[in-house]
């Protein structure tokens, strides 16, 4: 980060959600509404996750796939007790919108956007409170800390976090800091890990797949992937050595040859170096693997 007090602001941001508390919101971010008797069939139908399985108050990520096993749409399932909400980047709800308004009209489900819900707000931090009278709370455990989303009523967003920041003292994250933390968590991103170029494997999004329910789009992919027991490429975290950046698309390379490319980069204060997230070769991935970057720059799996 270039300029100095861009950069101390940042860093007191990280250090609030470390040892405080935090909140970041994604106004790029919206949610989908699903509402009808055959919702949770209707989309078990069609996403990665077991669907079926999750119960009001429950909450899990799901990935929606090409026919060639390829991310669409990564995004977190909230089953309530009348719906079930998709929250996520607005370009994966858009594929997800496209996709789903082909064959929604056999089923007897409604789908809708939740322009009654502000934009998704993330809270990180050991002393952030999720249990927020009148939001939708579901909890975020890829993050260290661990995380909760927030859906307040558009009406009552600015009461409801006016409220959460005079209770807990929370410091608002900006794009900079949160970037920090995201890469020091290894949580991979809509569009630079995650995309339509992306196996869910490949991101190590096996959580996210079942192999076990019945039919969805791309499953068979999933299968055949399961039983071949590999991707030929992983996603990793690299410790970057004597570079203050390291830009998306960079190469990097194994002895020479040729292993991969980063894809998001930040400045990590607890590493006291650049961590970057990269796919690389599967078998350059494992932790302590040695990696450089064009110049001769040093990179270590972590």
């Amino acid at each position: 980060m270039d300029n100095p007090m861009a950069f101390q602001e940042a860093l007191a941001q990280y250090r609030a959600a470390q040892n405080g508390a935090a909140m970041a919101k994604f106004s790029d971010w919206g949610v989908l509404r699903f509402s009808g008797p055959e919702r949770a069939k209707f989309l078990q139908g069609l996403m990665t996750s077991d669907v079926l399985a999750l119960g009001p108050g429950q909450s899990g990520w799901s990935c929606l796939l090409t026919a060639k096993g390829r991310i669409r749409a990564h995004v977190l399932l909230i089953s309530r007790e009348e719906e079930i909400l998709a929250l996520g980047p607005a370009s994966a709800l858009d594929n997800m919108a496209a996709d789903f308004s082909r064959v929604i009209m056999l089923s007897q489900t409604k789908m809708s956007r939740a322009a009654d819900l502000a934009a998704p707000v993330l809270l990180l931090g050991p002393r952030a409170r999720a249990a927020q009278a009148g939001a939708v709370v579901a909890p975020d455990e890829r993050f260290a800390p661990p995380g909760a989303w927030i859906l307040s009523p558009a009406n009552a967003a600015d009461t409801v976090f006016a409220a959460m920041e005079a209770a807990g003292g929370l410091a608002r994250l900006g794009p900079e800091a949160f970037e920090m933390l995201r890469l020091e968590s290894g949580v991979p991103a809509f569009g630079p890990e995650l995309g339509e170029e992306t196996f869910p494997q490949e991101a190590l999004l096996d959580g996210c797949v079942s192999l076990t329910k019945g039919c969805y789009l791309g499953q068979e992919i999933m299968s055949r992937l399961s039983r071949r027991g590999h991707v030929n490429r992983l996603l990793v975290r690299l410790k970057i050595s004597g570079a203050k950046a390291a830009p998306a698309g960079a190469k990097i390379f194994l002895n020479g040859r040729e292993s991969g490319f980063i894809t998001s980069a930040a400045w990590s204060p607890r590493a006291d170096a650049v961590l970057a997230l990269a796919f690389a070769r599967r078998e350059d991935a494992a932790a302590g693997a040695k990696l450089e970057l064009s110049g001769g720059i040093a990179a270590e799996v972590v």
